[in-house]
This record gives structure tokens, sequence and C-alpha cells, in this order.
């Protein structure tokens, strides 16, 4: 019963993709799709940008297998997708946004299954194209990219059943929000690490002294 509800969360992207305004709004208000088949596809669009760094063309790619570091590379995917659904969250719920946090991060998963897929081949075709076809490849990669961004725009305004100059206004604050929270959490830590260092500075004062 569950691998049936998961394949069919996936056979849903397909759908979403090319049918995004109709998907995404059955996806909220229908209850199409699941969140299974969202994470799964997280994983398979990291991978891809894995695959992508590591496997791409020597013509497009300088791998070096000695620096390269793969948890960085994940987190360097995560990141994003973690500050865009919890900024997104943060300012919509602000603005009478009707999508709730989980709409967010299914609509942004379903959203980058193009990219995911493009990735791939684009990977592929990078070690077989000469020099003169690396136009073509980018092109492939192009293709992802805007699709993915087209859906995520769609998606963003479909569940929150915002206007197209509202969700345009939502997707930059959005950006803003992402930077600003990193900016926070940089403070934190710089706050948390000093004052670790000034009680380690003072219990290592008062044991001298004792």
């Amino acid at each position: 019963m569950m691998q049936a509800s998961v394949l069919s969360g996936l056979k849903y992207a397909l759908h979403i993709m090319v049918h995004p305004f109709d998907g995404f709004y059955d996806m909220r208000h229908e209850k199409r799709g699941n969140l299974v088949a969202t994470l799964i596809i997280y994983l398979a669009f990291i991978e891809s940008v894995l695959l992508m760094q590591q496997y791409g063309g020597f013509l497009m790619y300088d791998y070096d297998p000695r620096s390269y570091n793969v948890l960085r590379s994940i987190m360097t995917v995560v990141l994003p997708i973690i500050l865009f659904c919890i900024a997104n969250w943060s300012f919509t719920a602000l603005t009478d946004g009707e999508g709730r946090f989980i709409d967010i991060v299914m609509a942004l998963g379903y959203a980058l299954l193009p990219m995911a897929i493009t990735n791939l081949i684009g990977t592929l075709l990078s070690n077989v194209v000469i020099e003169n076809e690396i136009d073509f490849v980018n092109m492939v990669f192009g293709i992802g990219a805007v699709w993915s961004a087209f859906l995520i725009f769609t998606g963003i305004l479909t569940i929150h059943q915002f206007t197209v100059k509202k969700t345009l206004f939502t997707l930059i604050i959005t950006g803003f929000g992402m930077v600003f929270i990193v900016f926070l959490a940089l403070l934190f830590g710089s706050i948390i690490d000093k004052l670790i260092g000034f009680i380690s500075g003072l219990v290592t004062e008062i044991r001298l002294r004792s």
C-alpha cells in the first residue's frame, strides 16, 4: 500500500511538470502527491548535483578528488532548500498566504524534478561531446533551470493563491529572507563563540587564582 502511494506520488510529479497550475492546486486542495515522494525527488536532485560535480566531462568541470568534499557539496544544496522553505513560510504566513509549510516543501520538491532530470542528461552528454558542442550541454542545463524556476513560481502562486505580482514580490522577499536568516545564524554563532571563549577564560582565571 505504501509502495503504491509513493509510486503514485512520483507519477504525479510528472503530471505537475506538464500541468503545473492544475497539479499544484490539486496537491494543495485535493491532497494529491505525498511527502515521501517529495523527499525521494529531493534526494534525486541532490544526487544529480553530486554526479554532475564528480562525473561531468573534463571540458566543463575541473574535478579534483583530493579536494572534493561530499558533505560540503550536499550542504550547499540542502541549506538553500531549507532556507527557502523557512523564509517563504515566514513571510507568507504574515501576508495571508494559504499554503502550509508542508505545501511549500512539497511544491519546491516537485518543482526541482526537471533540474534533477536535466542534470543527469547533461552530465552524460558532457562526457561524449566535443568542445564545439559544449553550448548544447549548457542549453540542456538551462532548460532544466528555467523549467524548475517556472514551476517554483507557479507552485508558490497556486498554493498561496497569490496574484502574479504578489508572487514575484514574495519570491524577492523570500530571497532577502534567506540572506537575513544566514546573517542571523552567523551573528548568533559569533556571539556564542565569544561567550564560550569568555566563560572558558573566566574558568581558567578562577582556577589559576584558587
